[in-house]
């Protein structure tokens, strides 16, 4: 059984709010960390330290403040990261402006809901500099 990919529309003003908000919600607070994202040079790591499947978009954190995004809600989504897994990101390949020195690493987990549809847990940030 898979779950359908819905749209959601969201303001910038929530963009905004995860963007100033985002390092708390990536904080451990004495947890292990599940998710880590670093930059080394032209291109962005990001390891999945869970058992589970988690899904991401990676933005520059100037332009994720206008852009119209939502999560992934299917299992089939091209941009997840496997248990374990380290996926590299060049930064060429990632939506910023130019001169942009920080990315929004944004990643969520999927979980099944009636119906066969998914939906997302809360959403999580981390911003990684350049």
């Amino acid at each position: 059984m898979s779950c359908r990919s819905i749209l959601i529309r969201t303001t910038p003003y929530l963009l905004i709010e995860l963007a100033m908000f985002g390092s708390f919600a990536c904080s451990d607070f004495g947890n292990e960390v599940e998710i880590g994202a670093t930059a080394d040079g032209t291109v962005v790591s990001i390891t999945n330290f869970t058992k589970e499947v988690v899904y991401y978009s990676v933005f520059g954190r100037q332009l994720a403040a206008r852009i119209n995004w939502a999560p992934c809600r299917s299992p089939e989504c091209r941009q997840r990261i496997l248990p374990g897994q380290t996926l590299r990101v060049i930064n060429a390949n990632i939506p910023m402006e130019s001169g942009e020195n920080e990315v929004l690493v944004f990643w969520w987990k999927l979980t099944m809901v009636e119906d066969g549809e998914c939906t997302y847990e809360p959403m999580h940030v981390i911003v990684v500099h350049l």
